[in-house]
């Protein structure tokens, strides 16, 4: 007796002995209002002797009662945080050895975390426990990345360089207006003194 409990309080021998246990998974964080991909795994292990007639329990306690949807074989989409159980009401077959993998779609309302009880129950046998586990998940507030600043980066970035570009003067390429002026007047005086030395000399 005092091995056997020291066995289940080491936990792996126990669940050998039942044979099945659960898994949730996903990837990324759970995040408040944003639906979230999710695995639900049934594993057996090949200890059991296999079940005619099992379901699923779900139990779920936290800040609120999320969003869990799952399709069944026929095709009807069940919320089976609501309803509290997954498989058909006389239950479906699992062999010993087996990994059914149930895509669920969650959603959760409320940050904060969430405990969610599996049990597999035996519809033979008046609901009888065949294993159960707890699973502890962490939903975090929706805080989105403020792209405010990163977009006016971008915008300033995009709207300089034609700003940049632009040609503020024009480069010079010849005299200037007063230049050609001044040309012109000293060449006309040039003519003129010529012309008056010309009349002086005659």
């Amino acid at each position: 007796m005092l091995a056997f409990f020291v066995l289940c309080l080491l936990g792996t021998t126990c669940f050998a002995a039942n044979g099945y246990d659960f898994e949730m998974n996903y990837t990324g964080d759970l995040i408040k209002g944003q639906e979230k991909a999710i695995d639900m795994v049934l594993i057996g292990d090949g200890t059991s002797s296999g079940y005619s007639k099992v379901r699923i329990k779900v139990e779920i306690s936290g800040p609120s009662t999320p969003r869990l949807l799952a399709t069944n074989s026929s095709g009807s989409e069940i919320d089976i945080a609501q309803t509290g159980y997954w498989g058909a009401d006389d239950g479906f077959a699992v062999p010993a050895t087996v990994r059914n993998v149930t895509p669920v779609r969650a959603t959760f309302d409320q940050a904060g975390e969430y405990r969610i009880k599996l049990s597999l129950i035996n519809k033979e046998a008046a609901d009888a426990v065949i294993t159960t586990k707890e699973i502890v998940m962490t939903v975090s507030e929706n805080t989105p990345v403020n792209n405010t600043v990163a977009n006016e980066t971008t915008n300033q970035v995009v709207e300089n360089v034609p700003t940049n570009d632009e040609i503020e003067e024009l480069p010079k390429t010849g005299a200037s207006v007063a230049e050609l002026i001044a040309y012109g007047t000293a060449v006309v005086g040039l003519l003129l003194f010529a012309m008056y030395r010309m009349k002086k000399v005659n």
